[in-house]
């Protein structure tokens, strides 16, 4: 599969640009690259959940103390970058994420969560391409002034991720989307 510097490459074609060789270069393109690849890969997976950033685990308790209707605090793993949900399910257990932890009314739980993947190898071309787009659409200001190719930037991104959360849905995974927003947020209205 594709590594972070062909995924950038796909972003800079995109955007009329050279291709680089490596972040390491010393110029504007590869700087760019640099500085954009990683805070999208991660908003992307925080973002929307995708199924092959899928993981779970039994929760750690920590010796904590949370607050008196959830005195219970968890460890969330490390490569958590979202909390989905819990279990068991169960309309008496409460739980809420604070920092890089959970609070609950229970001491035990197994947290089903979007993880931090950094392993380009298990990307499918569906989430390299929504990767591309959204690269591209935040290095295009910086690497050209030609706002045709910004409008078809953000046209081609904006079409690169509904394909893509499309296709990974018709995986047999159903999508929800966290916003900040109730009527938006597809885990309070599915």
């Amino acid at each position: 599969m594709a590594s972070k510097i062909e995924i950038c490459n796909i972003a800079l074609g995109k955007c009329g640009a050279k291709s680089i060789r490596s972040f390491d270069e010393d110029n504007k393109l590869a700087r760019a690259c640099e500085s954009a690849y990683d805070i999208h890969r991660e908003a992307l997976l925080t973002n929307y959940d995708w199924s092959f950033s899928l993981s779970y685990a039994q929760l750690a308790q920590l010796d904590e103390t949370g607050t008196d209707v959830m005195p219970y605090v968890l460890a969330l793993p490390s490569d958590c970058v979202r909390p989905r949900e819990v279990h068991p399910f169960s309309p008496t257990i409460s739980w809420m994420r604070v920092g890089k932890k959970i609070i609950s009314n229970t001491e035990s739980l197994t947290l089903i969560y979007s993880s931090n993947v950094t392993d380009t190898s298990v990307f499918p071309a569906y989430f390299v391409l929504a990767l591309a787009g959204q690269i591209a659409d935040q290095i295009a200001i910086l690497i050209t002034q030609d706002t045709k190719i910004l409008d078809k930037v953000e046209v081609w991104s904006a079409n690169n991720l509904i394909i893509g959360l499309d296709t990974d849905a018709s995986t047999n995974y159903e999508h929800k989307r966290y916003d900040d927003t109730a009527d938006n947020d597809s885990f309070v209205n599915p």
